[in-house]
């Protein structure tokens, strides 16, 4: 089985996303690519390839411990790019909390730390905000080092080669389609949806269902999720906010 470890964005930025789908489809170079499927939108921290199902307890423990070491982060979606003509992509920033400024008396005189000026309160009020982190220093990168070293001491055969870049895949090239392809990454805005506190990572696996029409993309089927933190099994889903 082809596994996989992800995040999840809550229901409430993949509805962005799909409001963002449905624009970009309008346009006339939309029919030259292959569009995802929603139901699969993830963002991917490593890709552990076709791995024996023996592997599941030892590779759910690893990962486990990534998680454990890493403290739950926010994230957001950002404008669009593209893997030369292969990919079409939305990007994935750090969401930093911010202090708004101190209420009126009244309010219990609490800080409040929001993602965006007027947007609702992110986890960790009354914590001073921090400076972005860059490069490997983000905590997304750090996680999915992690995970890509937690499928290498599993045994899972692939091992990535390439730096790791965190994107959700809107298409895929069906072929020729370099100027749509750089069309369609063009559209999208500076930012996208609302900041979510990522709490938790997926293992996943992804096959092709059978008997599928030519270009039809892959099933995935949420495994095991491990909490960021503490490194316990938690619901396969992201309910963070």
């Amino acid at each position: 089985m082809r596994l996989f470890s992800a995040l999840l964005p809550p229901e409430a930025v993949l509805r962005r996303v799909a409001e963002i789908t449905r624009e970009l489809r309008d346009l006339p170079e939309a029919g030259r690519v292959r569009w995802t499927d929603p139901a699969g939108w993830h963002i991917t921290l490593a890709f552990h390839g076709e791995c024996p199902d023996g592997i599941l307890p030892d590779l759910g423990e690893r990962l486990g411990r990534a998680a454990r070491r890493s403290a739950p982060f926010h994230l957001r979606l950002t404008s669009g790019g593209r893997f030369g003509d292969r990919a079409l992509w939305l990007g994935v920033a750090d969401a930093r909390p911010r202090l708004d400024p101190l209420p009126p008396a009244g309010d219990g005189g609490k800080e409040v730390v929001s993602s965006e000026p007027g947007g609702p309160p992110l986890a960790g009020a009354g914590r001073p905000p921090r400076e972005a982190a860059t490069g490997r220093d983000r905590p997304v990168v750090r996680l999915a080092e992690a995970c890509r070293a937690a499928g290498a001491r599993a045994g899972a055969p692939h091992r990535e080669t390439v730096p790791f870049r965190p994107h959700l895949t809107l298409a895929r090239s069906r072929g020729g389609a370099g100027r749509a392809m750089a069309v369609l990454a063009g559209v999208p805005g500076d930012v996208i949806g609302e900041a979510w506190l990522v709490d938790r990572l997926v293992l996943i696996r992804s096959e092709l269902p059978s008997g599928a029409a030519p270009g039809a993309g892959p099933r995935y089927t949420p495994l095991l999720a491990r909490e960021l933190g503490t490194g316990r099994a938690v619901e396969a889903t992201n309910a963070g906010g």
